[in-house]
């Protein structure tokens, strides 16, 4: 037997440890004689009872067994995985605010919209390929721009979606990515006859979040978001804040989260996320992003603060695919028919993979197979990386950013990835000791979230 290559042990003190698989995502409790063994790599015997459990998590190996094979096993069936099938559908790059680090350009330098004709494609190209894949799950995705500036179009896609999923027996998630802006009364009666969620983005408090997240004229939103939350909750749709940080916004936070939580929100789940210059047009904000090395530990005080003040914080989960961009079943699909891979690199058609002919069919591009293709076991410092079976290679387009071709690592510093994933491993266990179970008792399928 032989210590797995993807093994990372977090000291607890007081001779315990935890040592936690990042291929089988299995958590279990050692001692520090266990422990050394462990980091000897060498040829391990233990009692049998001990042996048997560290067996059952993938802790230990048969020396016969290469994990690198399993994990480019794992990963190819996640690519072609065809159960499900993801739509992101921008029906507008149009939007009525100007934030300093938008993708479009404040809704300026990309402006088309789908047409009904456009829209119409797209929905039979989405029946095509989810019946072509008979796939059982369907995700639709509106985005923009500012989705709701077509309302025709989201509408359309809902209300010729929604009843033939139902019809095919398949199941159906939708989402809108909006600014909150466009959702009035109205609007929200119109939304809640479809079964969506939605996603709102905040910048901050009031004081910051209305001078980034301003209409063209430089009115502020924040009271727009807020009446629009409270709307929201009374038509009981699933929301969900999506909260931007940068070098202003972090010191402040406390104030947005005080905020919400008086206003009555604190039920609404919230994800954090770091502003970060992905395209060539909204790169000019990179002053104003925090540094990579920063962000960890940001990232951990931002969730600890919002938990203490009983939000539910949405943080990464592991699963068999690190980034969409990477499925073979996820389509981004703008005003133009233009098919691409990643939500950053929508607009720019040198990133394009693909278009829809008028007939609704997807025809691939080279750029089609070169990111399909991206294989992270290949990709100089991931091959032996034991963060690889929960990475992936990371961010396509942060590898596309530094090196200029898909094919490269996107990963932030390793020491802070460890770091990272040392504090998910122990709020795991201080959460399994609450409900009295043993970080053994953990599924060992790749179930654990961290």
């Amino acid at each position: 037997m032989k210590a797995s290559e993807y093994n990372i042990i977090v000291s607890l003190g007081e001779g315990r440890n935890l040592v936690f698989n990042t291929l089988t995502h299995s958590l279990v409790l050692i001692d520090d004689e266990v422990k050394d063994i462990l980091e000897k790599s060498e040829e391990i015997s233990l009692p049998p009872e001990a042996q048997e459990e560290l067996v059952k998590g993938g802790i230990i190996i048969d020396d016969k067994i290469n994990e690198r094979k399993i994990l480019k096993y794992n990963f190819e069936r996640a690519k072609y995985d065809s159960e499900t099938v993801t739509f992101t559908i921008v029906t507008t790059y149009a939007c009525n605010l100007a934030c300093p680090y938008c993708y479009v350009g404040k809704g300026e330098i990309l402006t088309e919209s789908m047409s009904k004709q456009t829209t119409d494609i797209v929905t039979r190209f989405v029946q095509n390929e989810t019946e072509r894949n008979r796939s059982k799950t369907m995700n639709i995705v509106l985005y923009g721009g500012e989705p709701l500036l077509n309302s025709k179009s989201c509408f359309k896609i809902l209300n010729k979606l929604t009843p033939w999923a139902r019809t095919h027996s398949i199941d159906l998630t939708t989402h809108i990515d909006t600014n909150g802006t466009l959702l009035t009364r109205n609007m929200i009666e119109k939304l809640s006859e479809h079964t969506i969620h939605v996603r709102i983005a905040f910048h901050g408090p009031k004081e910051v979040h209305d001078r980034i997240r301003a209409f063209k004229n430089g009115k502020g939103t924040y009271d727009m978001l807020m009446h629009a939350l409270r709307l929201l909750t009374n038509a009981d749709i699933p929301v969900s804040l999506c909260i931007n940080v940068d070098k202003e916004s972090i010191n402040k936070m406390d104030t947005l989260l005080d905020d919400l939580e008086t206003s009555g929100f604190s039920s609404i789940p919230i994800r954090f996320s770091f502003v970060s210059p992905v395209t060539t047009i909204c790169r000019h904000y990179s002053k104003s992003c925090v540094e990579e090395e920063e962000r960890v530990t940001i990232m951990y005080e931002l969730w600890s603060r919002a938990e203490e003040k009983g939000f539910t914080t949405i943080t990464p989960g592991y699963r068999g695919i690190f980034c969409a961009a990477s499925a073979r079943n996820h389509f981004i699909i703008d005003p133009l028919l233009d098919v691409y891979k990643c939500a950053d690199l929508i607009g720019q058609r040198e990133h394009r993979a693909g278009v829809l002919n008028e007939r609704g069919e997807f025809e691939p591009e080279f750029n089609w197979y070169n990111i399909l293709a991206r294989d992270p076991l290949a990709i100089e410092g991931c091959t032996t990386c034991t963060l690889l079976p929960l990475c992936k290679g990371g961010c396509m387009n942060t590898g596309f950013i530094e090196q200029g071709i898909y094919h490269a690592a996107g990963c932030h510093d390793r020491e802070s990835m460890i770091l990272s994933l040392k504090k998910n491993i122990e709020k795991k266990f201080r959460e399994s000791l609450r409900n009295e179970q043993r970080p053994s008792d953990f599924p060992h399928d790749g179930g654990m979230r961290l």
